[in-house]
């Protein structure tokens, strides 16, 4: 069977997508299927190459590479002070952002890969034009990749093509992909010609499924729930040192993506700076590993605290994140405020069997369902009937918890439903089936 996949992210890249399809590309090549992925190409990277048996095709302008690793790089923090990050801002890279943002940002469509669209889509033909494929598959975020996979259809009608959704398209009010005011009529009417021409559509929580039965109900017979996939397949026994040196402190620790809107640190840092007046304050620290560029200004206010008891580390790559889960004393999650999003994290820190503290803002956050039968865990709701009591239910958990881990057997019945075999599996049977057993 020969598979084409279409998605912006692929390895090495740090994202769940990347984690999640590279695993799954790389299993299928193993089986003697053959793989091709079309994704973004970084600078350092073979614009083609052989990975574990998957043939990699990377595409990209140099040009525009370059200028927005340097807009992402402007944004960087780590480990320093908010002062002298704002003292070593470059002041073209700040001028090159503010005119991206107040342009470029609010006029593109679909999304900010859509001049990849064009080089991606040229590719993505080539290929086909040298011999038949069985199965497309575009994966989002972004959504190009489904405005490729589209083109692709309607020359292909014959083509079975699965639609992978990470994050939804239309819906996403709360970080919108583009200018909703231009574009929100038009940002539906695509999705629903989209969903019309897939065969089929995979999403992450039962939510989103309901959530695309309720807006496109042509989709209901083609929909299926694949939930996150643990991605621990790396060897994060390379790291020569270990990431905490300092001994006997208690490690909070946060691992992902925060955004302003929908999953801001404001109550986790405010809650925590409380904790730090409790019997517990000397020996606590908090941890942050990912990208918290969106949410910098939520630690203006504690910029006393920073790199004393607060701790930035930015972007790390993946065996640098499993590591400092491992070494984590509790493990902090901090919930979206979007029902039908599940930070793909949380299936990782379950894996670790740590105790996790669950800061949400709603009691139907989308994480609740899947932790509830999690045996050292703590949700902290913070609204105006709980909030005086959290500082002493954290105090109190973290006094009874410390340096337990969920039973074994207990645990591996937990995770099984996100192991990379019962993930696999499921996208195995749409692939040579064409539907969902």
């Amino acid at each position: 069977m020969k598979i084409l996949i279409i998605t912006y992210y692929y390895t090495p890249a740090i994202s769940p997508r990347a984690f999640r399809w590279t695993t799954i590309a790389e299993y299928w090549a193993k089986k003697g299927e053959y793989v091709k992925v079309i994704c973004s190409w970084e600078p350092g990277l073979e614009r083609s190459e052989i990975i574990n048996d998957v043939h990699i095709h990377r595409i990209g302008n140099t040009a525009v590479k370059m200028l927005r690793k340097r807009l992402k790089d402007n944004d960087s923090i780590k480990n320093v002070t908010l002062k002298e990050k704002e003292k070593s801002k470059n002041k073209l890279s700040l001028f090159l952002k503010y005119i991206y943002n107040h342009t470029w940002k609010k006029i593109y469509w679909p999304d900010f890969a859509c001049l990849w669209y064009f080089s991606a889509l040229k590719k993505a033909k080539y290929l086909l034009t040298t011999g038949k494929y069985d199965r497309l598959i575009t994966v989002s975020i972004p959504f190009t990749c489904h405005m490729i996979g589209l083109n692709i259809k309607k020359h292909n009608p014959d083509l079975l093509w699965i639609m992978d959704i990470g994050d939804p398209f239309y819906v996403l009010d709360a970080t919108p992909v583009n200018n909703h005011k231009i574009y929100r009529r038009l940002n539906y009417l695509t999705e629903r010609k989209i969903i019309n021409y897939t065969d089929i559509i995979t999403v992450t929580t039962e939510a989103l499924l309901k959530m695309y039965g309720d807006l496109f109900p042509k989709s209901n017979k083609k929909i299926y729930v694949i939930p996150p996939l643990i991605s621990l397949s790396e060897n994060n026994n390379n790291i020569d040192n270990h990431i905490f040196i300092k001994k006997n402190m208690i490690r909070l620790v946060f691992v992902g993506t925060l955004y302003k809107t929908i999953r801001s640190p404001y109550f986790l840092l405010k809650y925590f700076k409380k904790l730090l007046q409790t019997s517990l304050g000397d020996r606590l620290e908090l941890h942050f590993f990912g990208d918290i560029n969106d949410c910098a200004s939520s630690f203006e206010f504690y910029e006393d605290l920073l790199n004393n008891k607060i701790f930035i580390h930015g972007l790390v790559t993946h065996n640098v994140a499993l590591q400092a889960t491992k070494e984590a004393d509790f493990l902090i999650n901090v919930g979206n405020n979007t029902f039908y999003q599940l930070p793909s994290k949380m299936v990782e820190y379950m894996s670790s069997g740590k105790p996790i503290i669950n800061f949400i803002s709603s009691s139907n956050d989308s994480s609740l369902p899947l932790i509830k039968d999690y045996p050292f865990h703590l949700n902290i709701i913070d609204n105006n009937i709980t909030k005086e009591n959290n500082v002493l239910l954290l105090e109190n958990f973290i006094k009874n918890s410390i340096g337990k881990v969920v039973n074994p057997k207990k645990l591996k019945q937990i995770i099984n439903p996100f192991t990379e075999d019962k993930i696999i599996e499921q996208y195995t049977k749409l692939i040579y089936k064409g539907e969902y057993i």
